[in-house]
């Protein structure tokens, strides 16, 4: 399913679909997180390098789907941190 995900969002410039697929990511993430093995571990980091390292600086995203990201990393985090 990463790989779907990622590879849809990346090879696209379409902001709509981004934007549809950046909604499915907080819950993926969070179910990732509560499996808690090294596997979905690997895939949780996928995700995170994807949203902080390739969006930003990739000419396929839009000012709004980069700040979409950030929103992403921001709530994914502070969820994280609460536990």
């Amino acid at each position: 399913m990463r790989n779907t995900l990622l590879g849809q969002c990346f090879h696209t410039r379409n902001e709509k679909m981004h934007i549809d697929i950046f909604d499915l990511f907080p819950p993926f993430l969070q179910s990732l997180e509560a499996l808690q093995d090294e596997e979905h571990e690997k895939q949780q980091r996928h995700f995170l390098y994807f949203l902080l390292h390739q969006v930003p600086v990739s000419s396929n995203f839009s000012i709004l789907t980069r700040r979409m990201a950030c929103k992403v990393l921001i709530t994914f985090f502070w969820t994280s941190s609460e536990k």
